[in-house]
C-alpha cells in the first residue's frame, strides 16, 4: 500500500507540504495537492498544527487590515493607514 502511495507520489515531506499549506492561503487548490496534503496530515501532527497556525496568523492579518481601514479610533494618519493597508494587500492576506 505505502509504495503504491509513493508511485503515485501522494506521500510528501514535511517541507512538500508546508509550501502546499502556504500555496492554500492564495486560493483554492487543485485536486492533487489536496490528496497528498490529507494523506501527510494523517501521519503529521507537526504539519496539521503548522497549518492551523498559518491560518490563523492570515485571518489575524486580515482583521488588522479591516480595522485599520475601518476604525476611525486609532491615531495613525491617512498615509500611514494607506501604506499598511497597500502593503497587506499586496501580499494577499
Amino acid at each position: 500500500m505505502a509504495e503504491r502511495l509513493i508511485k503515485l507520489k501522494l506521500i510528501i515531506t514535511c517541507k512538500d507540504a508546508s509550501k502546499i499549506i502556504s500555496q492554500s492561503l492564495d486560493g483554492p487548490l487543485p485536486w492533487p495537492d489536496r490528496m497528498k496534503l490529507k494523506f501527510h496530515f494523517l501521519i503529521c501532527d507537526s504539519c496539521i498544527r503548522f497549518n492551523r497556525q498559518l491560518h490563523i496568523l492570515s485571518d489575524a492579518v486580515k482583521g488588522i487590515r479591516n480595522n485599520i481601514e475601518n476604525n476611525s479610533t486609532i491615531q495613525l494618519s491617512l498615509n500611514a493607514k494607506t501604506r499598511i493597508i497597500s502593503m497587506i494587500d499586496s501580499k494577499n492576506y
